[in-house]
Formats: structure tokens, C-alpha cells, sequence
């Protein structure tokens, strides 16, 4: 079933990747709009939005931002897609923990029940800032929150007027009020068919 995105709703992806590494990794916030963005508006996101602040505090230097994208939500199974190119790499060390390990940031809405939460997964932390137990350094968790804290009141950037939860079955998405950053990396496992 594909999971169509309601008028007035986007999904912003970041895509990030290693170089000489075929694959990418995504990193997607819903978003209420009022318009439509354009490929520049998106580029503006990321840079005047406090993404690219979150991005150079989480990622080390071999890992590189390659270009963000936002699905326009059209009610239909065929959203229309802007999208940006452009190369930023990461700003911290230069050891990064493997592909599939990550910084996990919780998405807060207030309400309880599963529809109601999200996570993102930001990938290329720097070996130095995690513990063999994998707890992150608390200093490093706390930079991040403190720019992560900053993301809703910096959602001022064209057509982007708050951020939201995506649901599955097409009901009206519900608004994120916050986003933790939680103090032990995440791994994501692919599931394989049985």
C-alpha cells in the first residue's frame, strides 16, 4: 500500500553518504506547508532551518550530505518532488562508528500511542564520542540537544511552517512540539523477508 501524503503536508528527506559507498541514508521529517517549496526552498531549510548546524555537530568529516529532497504532498499517490544536489561533510572527527550505527533523535507530539512519535536516525558520529557500552559522551548529547531544541523555533524558511508526524493510513498528520536526543546510539538492522 503506498502511504499517500495529505495536501498541505511534505516530507523532507536529507540524504546523506559515504564516499565510494553506493548506498545512501535518509533522514525525513514531515512538514506543514503553506505553498509550495521549490528546490531553493529546501536548500534554505537546511542551511537557515539549523539542519546543517545539527549535521556538522553529529557527523564526521567521510560522511557527506548529498542533497535533500521534499515530497509535496497532493493527495494522490503520485506527489509531485523538488529536490537539491549540493555536498556538505561533516564537521567532527574523523573516525566514524559503522554505517548502520547511529545518533537516534526521538520526534515529540505530547499525545501517547505509537502513531504519535517518530524517530530519525543521523548517521556518521565520531568513534571518540561513543563508549564501548554505546553511550554517547554527555557533552556531545548535550550540543546536539541544544540544536535539535533549535530546529522548531528556526522553522521560519518559505513555505515550511511547522513540523509534523507522517501517518500510514492518510489521517491528518499530527504537529511534533520537540525532538529528544536520546544518550545511546541506535543500530538499524534490515529486516529480511521470511
Amino acid at each position: 500500500m503506498a502511504r499517500i501524503i495529505p495536501a498541505d503536508y511534505g516530507e523532507v528527506q536529507w540524504i546523506a553518504q559515504l564516499p565510494g559507498d553506493t548506498h545512501t541514508t535518509e533522514v525525513t521529517v514531515g512538514v506543514a506547508l503553506d505553498g509550495s517549496p521549490t528546490a531553493s526552498d529546501v536548500f534554505d531549510l537546511y542551511t537557515d532551518g539549523g539542519w546543517q548546524d545539527l549535521w556538522h555537530a553529529i557527523a564526521v568529516e567521510q560522511w557527506t550530505m548529498v542533497r535533500g529532497r521534499c515530497v509535496i504532498g497532493d493527495g494522490t499517490g503520485s506527489p509531485p518532488v523538488v529536490e537539491t544536489i549540493f555536498a556538505d561533510d561533516g564537521a567532527t572527527g574523523s573516525d566514524g562508528i559503522t554505517p548502520n550505527t547511529a545518533v537516534l533523535i526521538k520526534k515529540s507530539t505530547g499525545l501517547g500511542g505509537r502513531a504519535n512519535r517518530g524517530r530519525m536516525y543521523w548517521p556518521g558520529v565520531d568513534e571518540d564520542s561513543v563508549a564501548p557500552t554505546g553511550a554517547l559522551d554527555s557533552g556531545f548529547v548535550s550540543g546536539v540537544q541544544v540544536l535539535a531544541d533549535a530546529l522548531i523555533p528556526a522553522l521560519n524558511v518559505g513555505p515550511f511552517i511547522g513540523y509534523v508526524i507522517l501517518h500510514t493510513d492518510n489521517s491528518t498528520p499530527t504537529p511534533i512540539t520537540g525532538f529528544l536526543v536520546e544518550s545511546t546510539v541506535a543500530t538499524q538492522r534490515r529486516r529480511l523477508p521470511r
